[in-house]
């Protein structure tokens, strides 16, 4: 189970890129993202406990880039804790500049 967990940051910020590449308002897409993950995180199904997503850059075309923040669950920042926090960065490149976007996932034992 380990390594298929240890994946899934890379193929969410990899999915993100994708499709942050094509939109031109980003808001409305990064509210859908939201909404999705709080059904993944609260249903029993899954193994996550938390996620944290940071996307920098110029959002919605304005003029200054700007960092967004979404926390969703438990994302212990100590690293002394016993808990598999899997991470990844990826760079998206756009017409209007590029988007830096890093992703959390907190795993549960």
């Amino acid at each position: 189970i380990g390594a298929k967990m240890s994946h899934s940051s890379i193929l969410f910020s990899s999915l993100l890129t994708e499709h942050l590449k094509y939109l031109r308002y980003h808001k409305p897409f990064i509210a859908f993202v939201i909404k999705f993950l709080k059904i993944i995180i609260f249903s029993k199904l899954f193994v996550l406990k938390g996620i944290k997503i940071v996307i920098s850059g110029r959002l919605n075309n304005k003029p200054r880039s700007k960092s967004s923040v979404a926390i969703l669950g438990s994302i212990p920042t100590i690293t002394k804790t016993n808990e598999l926090i899997d991470y990844s960065e990826n760079t998206c490149y756009t017409k209007n500049g590029t988007f830096g976007i890093k992703v959390w996932c907190n795993h549960s034992q």
